[in-house]
């Protein structure tokens, strides 16, 4: 499914470690996924209204605590305001 932001929001795959110490955790356990989500992910779209140079495809850190979670697909993602956003990660 295609998802559009709208204003100054940013919608993200939330990157997660899939390995914790020497424990793999599966991609069923969706509590535990949503636990280890890290601090990083993926932009997926962006809203016309934000400001800064952040694009679909990049790679962000944000503030998780900021952001609503919601399930697409039964894919956990992230929409974050502006202020939740703290930096784009460079390649």
């Amino acid at each position: 499914m295609k998802l559009k932001a709208h204003g100054n929001t940013v919608i993200i795959r939330a990157v997660y470690d899939e390995k914790v110490g020497s424990i793999i955790i599966p991609d069923t356990d969706t509590n535990t996924r949503e636990r280890n989500a890290g601090y990083h992910g993926e932009v997926i779209a962006v809203g016309p209204k934000y400001k800064y140079d952040i694009n679909p495809g990049d790679c962000i850190l944000y503030f998780r605590q900021e952001g609503r979670k919601i399930y697409v697909d039964g894919e956990l993602l992230f929409v974050l305001q502006e202020r939740a956003i703290l930096a784009k990660m460079l390649k």
